[in-house]
Protein backbone atom coordinates (compact mmCIF):
# COMPACT_ATOMS: atom_id res chain seq x y z
CA UNK A 1 0.00 0.00 0.00
CA UNK A 2 1.19 3.34 -1.00
CA UNK A 3 0.35 6.16 0.87
CA UNK A 4 0.78 10.17 -0.07
CA UNK A 5 1.13 11.12 3.67
CA UNK A 6 4.48 11.01 5.72
CA UNK A 7 5.03 11.22 9.65
CA UNK A 8 8.97 11.11 9.11
CA UNK A 9 9.18 13.76 6.47
CA UNK A 10 10.35 11.80 3.65
CA UNK A 11 8.71 12.28 0.17
CA UNK A 12 8.04 9.26 -0.93
CA UNK A 13 7.66 6.45 1.73
CA UNK A 14 6.29 3.44 1.59
CA UNK A 15 3.35 2.05 3.76
CA UNK A 16 2.41 -1.40 3.84
CA UNK A 17 -0.71 -2.78 6.34
CA UNK A 18 0.58 -3.36 9.55
CA UNK A 19 -0.59 -6.88 11.00
CA UNK A 20 -0.97 -5.08 14.26
CA UNK A 21 -3.85 -3.75 16.38
CA UNK A 22 -6.52 -5.30 14.31
CA UNK A 23 -4.80 -4.40 11.05
CA UNK A 24 -4.23 -7.32 8.31
CA UNK A 25 -1.37 -9.04 6.65
CA UNK A 26 0.44 -6.70 4.16
CA UNK A 27 -1.01 -6.12 1.23
CA UNK A 28 -4.62 -7.08 2.40
CA UNK A 29 -7.52 -4.69 2.78
CA UNK A 30 -8.35 -2.94 6.03
CA UNK A 31 -10.79 -4.59 7.96
CA UNK A 32 -13.81 -3.62 9.54
CA UNK A 33 -12.41 -2.20 13.21
CA UNK A 34 -12.60 0.84 14.76
CA UNK A 35 -8.94 1.60 14.51
CA UNK A 36 -7.35 0.65 11.29
CA UNK A 37 -4.20 1.47 10.73
CA UNK A 38 -1.39 1.91 8.55
CA UNK A 39 2.71 1.56 9.29
CA UNK A 40 6.08 2.67 7.79
CA UNK A 41 8.25 0.16 7.00
CA UNK A 42 11.05 2.36 9.14
CA UNK A 43 11.34 4.08 12.32
CA UNK A 44 11.59 8.09 12.43
CA UNK A 45 14.52 9.81 11.86
CA UNK A 46 16.71 13.33 12.40
CA UNK A 47 14.49 13.50 15.88
CA UNK A 48 11.03 13.31 14.59
CA UNK A 49 8.72 12.32 17.06
CA UNK A 50 4.79 11.87 17.64
CA UNK A 51 5.32 14.36 20.36
CA UNK A 52 6.84 17.25 18.02
CA UNK A 53 5.75 16.01 14.26
CA UNK A 54 3.52 19.27 13.58
CA UNK A 55 6.20 21.29 14.34
CA UNK A 56 9.82 19.64 13.34
CA UNK A 57 11.17 20.53 10.37
CA UNK A 58 11.39 18.63 7.50
CA UNK A 59 14.12 15.43 7.14
CA UNK A 60 14.78 13.41 3.85
CA UNK A 61 15.69 9.89 3.88
CA UNK A 62 17.39 10.48 0.74
CA UNK A 63 18.38 14.13 0.49
CA UNK A 64 19.64 13.72 -3.25
CA UNK A 65 16.68 12.32 -4.11
CA UNK A 66 14.44 15.11 -2.56
CA UNK A 67 16.30 18.00 -4.26
CA UNK A 68 15.87 16.34 -7.50
CA UNK A 69 12.24 15.82 -6.98
CA UNK A 70 11.68 19.48 -5.61
CA UNK A 71 13.92 21.00 -8.98
CA UNK A 72 11.05 18.85 -10.81
CA UNK A 73 8.29 20.41 -8.88
CA UNK A 74 6.95 17.05 -8.32
CA UNK A 75 7.13 17.38 -4.77
CA UNK A 76 7.64 19.81 -1.29
CA UNK A 77 9.54 19.97 1.45
CA UNK A 78 7.47 22.73 3.02
CA UNK A 79 6.40 20.41 5.90
CA UNK A 80 2.87 20.07 5.09
CA UNK A 81 1.73 16.58 4.80
CA UNK A 82 0.89 15.78 8.38
CA UNK A 83 -0.94 19.33 9.21
CA UNK A 84 -2.76 18.68 5.73
CA UNK A 85 -4.02 14.57 7.63
CA UNK A 86 -4.94 16.53 10.55
CA UNK A 87 -6.66 19.46 9.39
CA UNK A 88 -8.93 17.60 6.90
CA UNK A 89 -9.87 15.10 9.67
CA UNK A 90 -10.30 18.01 12.24
CA UNK A 91 -12.08 19.95 9.83
CA UNK A 92 -15.02 17.19 10.14
CA UNK A 93 -15.32 17.16 13.10
CA UNK A 94 -13.07 13.77 13.21
CA UNK A 95 -9.82 12.79 15.95
CA UNK A 96 -6.74 13.31 14.35
CA UNK A 97 -4.88 10.06 13.55
CA UNK A 98 -2.78 8.80 16.42
CA UNK A 99 0.91 8.12 15.94
CA UNK A 100 3.44 6.20 17.74
CA UNK A 101 6.71 4.04 16.98
CA UNK A 102 6.87 0.43 17.30
CA UNK A 103 10.46 -1.40 16.97
CA UNK A 104 11.21 -0.28 13.26
CA UNK A 105 8.05 0.90 12.20
CA UNK A 106 5.64 4.08 12.81
CA UNK A 107 1.56 3.24 13.42
CA UNK A 108 -0.50 5.42 12.42
CA UNK A 109 -3.72 4.86 13.41
CA UNK A 110 -7.18 5.82 12.53
CA UNK A 111 -10.28 5.91 14.56
CA UNK A 112 -13.44 4.78 12.88
CA UNK A 113 -16.01 7.92 12.85
CA UNK A 114 -18.60 9.52 11.79
CA UNK A 115 -18.09 13.34 9.99
CA UNK A 116 -19.82 16.08 12.52
CA UNK A 117 -21.87 18.05 10.15
CA UNK A 118 -22.49 20.54 12.57
CA UNK A 119 -18.57 20.76 13.13
CA UNK A 120 -18.51 20.98 8.85
CA UNK A 121 -20.97 23.66 8.68
CA UNK A 122 -18.96 26.07 11.28
CA UNK A 123 -15.76 25.59 9.34
CA UNK A 124 -17.33 26.36 6.35
CA UNK A 125 -18.68 29.62 7.77
CA UNK A 126 -15.60 30.53 9.32
CA UNK A 127 -14.08 30.12 5.71
CA UNK A 128 -16.41 32.33 3.89
CA UNK A 129 -16.08 35.09 6.73
CA UNK A 130 -12.18 34.61 6.21
CA UNK A 131 -11.28 33.12 8.88
CA UNK A 132 -9.79 29.72 8.04
CA UNK A 133 -9.35 27.70 11.34
CA UNK A 134 -5.29 26.59 11.73
CA UNK A 135 -4.74 23.21 13.14
CA UNK A 136 -3.31 24.17 16.54
CA UNK A 137 -7.21 26.08 16.75
CA UNK A 138 -8.85 22.80 15.46
CA UNK A 139 -7.42 20.51 17.92
CA UNK A 140 -8.40 22.98 20.95
CA UNK A 141 -11.70 22.97 19.65
CA UNK A 142 -12.54 19.43 19.27
CA UNK A 143 -10.15 18.74 22.52
CA UNK A 144 -12.54 20.96 24.25
CA UNK A 145 -15.67 19.21 22.80
CA UNK A 146 -14.81 15.79 24.96
CA UNK A 147 -13.78 17.60 28.27
CA UNK A 148 -14.37 20.43 30.17
CA UNK A 149 -11.56 22.68 30.46
CA UNK A 150 -7.93 23.08 28.70
CA UNK A 151 -5.01 25.00 30.37
CA UNK A 152 -2.18 26.55 29.12
CA UNK A 153 -0.02 23.06 29.57
CA UNK A 154 -2.52 20.53 28.41
CA UNK A 155 -3.03 23.30 24.98
CA UNK A 156 0.91 23.25 24.51
CA UNK A 157 1.26 19.44 24.68
CA UNK A 158 -1.78 19.28 22.56
CA UNK A 159 -0.47 21.86 19.67
CA UNK A 160 2.83 20.85 20.52
CA UNK A 161 4.10 24.67 21.30
CA UNK A 162 5.58 26.25 23.63
CA UNK A 163 3.52 27.17 26.85
CA UNK A 164 3.47 31.05 25.33
CA UNK A 165 2.86 29.82 22.24
CA UNK A 166 0.38 28.18 23.55
CA UNK A 167 -1.06 31.32 25.90
CA UNK A 168 -1.07 33.13 23.30
CA UNK A 169 -3.21 30.69 20.91
CA UNK A 170 -5.37 30.15 23.58
CA UNK A 171 -5.80 34.51 24.30
CA UNK A 172 -6.55 34.56 20.49
CA UNK A 173 -9.38 32.39 20.75
CA UNK A 174 -10.86 34.16 23.36
CA UNK A 175 -10.49 37.71 22.75
CA UNK A 176 -9.85 37.47 19.16
CA UNK A 177 -12.10 34.69 17.50
CA UNK A 178 -15.00 34.87 20.58
CA UNK A 179 -14.81 30.66 20.84
CA UNK A 180 -13.14 30.19 24.26
CA UNK A 181 -13.68 31.57 27.48
CA UNK A 182 -11.31 31.99 30.65
CA UNK A 183 -11.86 31.17 34.11
CA UNK A 184 -9.56 31.07 37.50
CA UNK A 185 -6.74 32.82 37.86
CA UNK A 186 -2.54 32.39 37.58
CA UNK A 187 -1.57 29.43 37.67
CA UNK A 188 -5.66 27.96 37.62
CA UNK A 189 -6.34 29.72 34.13
CA UNK A 190 -8.19 27.44 32.09
CA UNK A 191 -10.74 28.14 29.70
CA UNK A 192 -14.19 26.41 28.04
CA UNK A 193 -15.78 26.47 24.56
CA UNK A 194 -18.36 29.19 25.06
CA UNK A 195 -21.60 27.71 25.73
CA UNK A 196 -23.11 28.88 22.70
CA UNK A 197 -20.56 27.70 20.28
CA UNK A 198 -20.38 24.07 22.25
CA UNK A 199 -24.44 24.02 21.57
CA UNK A 200 -23.51 24.45 17.98
CA UNK A 201 -20.64 22.61 17.48
CA UNK A 202 -21.65 19.48 19.53
CA UNK A 203 -25.15 19.49 17.97
CA UNK A 204 -28.04 17.14 19.87
CA UNK A 205 -27.03 15.41 22.97
CA UNK A 206 -28.73 13.80 26.10
CA UNK A 207 -27.53 15.76 29.34
CA UNK A 208 -25.81 13.42 31.34
CA UNK A 209 -27.54 13.10 35.21
CA UNK A 210 -26.38 15.80 36.35
CA UNK A 211 -28.14 18.63 33.88
CA UNK A 212 -25.33 18.81 32.11
CA UNK A 213 -23.99 17.90 28.17
CA UNK A 214 -20.92 15.69 27.39
CA UNK A 215 -17.68 17.65 28.09
CA UNK A 216 -19.39 20.40 29.74
CA UNK A 217 -19.77 19.41 33.49
CA UNK A 218 -19.27 21.84 35.89
CA UNK A 219 -16.57 22.63 38.15
CA UNK A 220 -17.33 20.96 41.71
CA UNK A 221 -18.12 23.75 44.42
CA UNK A 222 -17.07 23.07 47.94
CA UNK A 223 -20.00 23.79 50.31
CA UNK A 224 -19.50 26.24 53.29
CA UNK A 225 -21.41 26.01 56.56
Amino acid sequence: MTCCVCPTRTCSPRWTCSGMAGCPSPGSSWPDTPTPCVATCRAFIGGVSPENILRHRPVPRNPLLVNALVRLRLVNCMNLGVRRMFQSMLMEGKAPPTLAEQGESVLVRFRKQPISAPFRLFVADEGKAGRIPSVEQLLVLHDLLTRPELDTAAAARLCQRTEPEARELLNDMETGLGYLERGGTGRGTYWTLRSELHRQLAGPAIPNATGALPGRQPRAVSSVS
